[in-house]
């Protein structure tokens, strides 16, 4: 007799349930994350804190930096779904053909405002996280590698309608593009500083347009 076949069964229900756990995990870490520092966190105080049992934490990241990982990634995509930044519409629009200079930075600037307003305290975390553990400190290094090379694609497209400013060549352009949209200074100018991010975005606009292309605003 032949042997019944085994078949995989998804519910959605059960998935939609395992994806609220996991959601409930990301949010309560994050929660602590903030409050007591992601070096006294323990993954303990993560699933009381989510209501789960610590074995589900485990299960369901393996680590704590699997666990930060995580909430970074889905703080600057705005949500958990699997679509790339690059593939988001608020993205794709600094890419698109046919505009200057000026609009592709200015563009720029709003989707960096979108991404830190969204993901500045997880930066933060992991930023700070980093000094005293090896895989945040690795998870900053890849995410600030990627930072950079998504700089230089910007860069590159501005310069081929436009030209830096006098004295200025490609690769400095870079690391002023990169140093001016930090998360270090987007948490000091508006975390604590107070800027709106209206201010923000308006400082980093004009900030890229003078620094990188030498135009000055017009006159208030």
């Amino acid at each position: 007799m032949a042997r019944p076949v085994k078949r995989t069964y998804n519910s959605p229900h059960r998935e939609a349930q395992a994806r609220a756990t996991r959601n409930a995990i990301r949010v309560a870490a994050q929660d602590l994350f903030l409050s007591d520092g992601y070096g006294a966190t323990t993954i303990k105080a993560i699933a009381d804190r989510a209501e789960v049992a610590p074995q589900t934490v485990y299960s369901q990241f393996g680590t704590k930096a699997a666990i930060a990982k995580e909430m970074l990634d889905v703080a600057i995509a705005g949500d958990d779904e699997p679509i790339p930044i690059a593939e988001r519409d608020f993205f794709i629009r600094v890419h698109e053909d046919g505009i200057d200079g000026c609009e592709r930075l200015r563009r720029y600037a709003h989707s960096c405002r979108r991404v830190l307003d969204g993901a500045g305290s997880a930066f933060e975390i992991v930023r700070r996280g980093a000094d005293g553990d090896p895989e945040l400190a690795e998870l900053w290094q890849t995410n600030q590698a990627v930072r950079r090379r998504v700089v230089a694609e910007i860069i590159d497209r501005v310069l081929e309608t436009a030209a830096p400013r006098r004295g200025l060549d490609r690769d400095r352009a870079v690391d002023l593009a990169y140093l001016l949209h930090s998360p270090e200074v987007f948490h000091v100018l508006v975390e604590e500083s107070g800027w709106s991010l209206d201010q923000y975005e308006e400082w980093l606009a004009r900030s890229f347009v003078e620094q990188i292309l030498g135009i000055a605003p017009p006159a208030p």
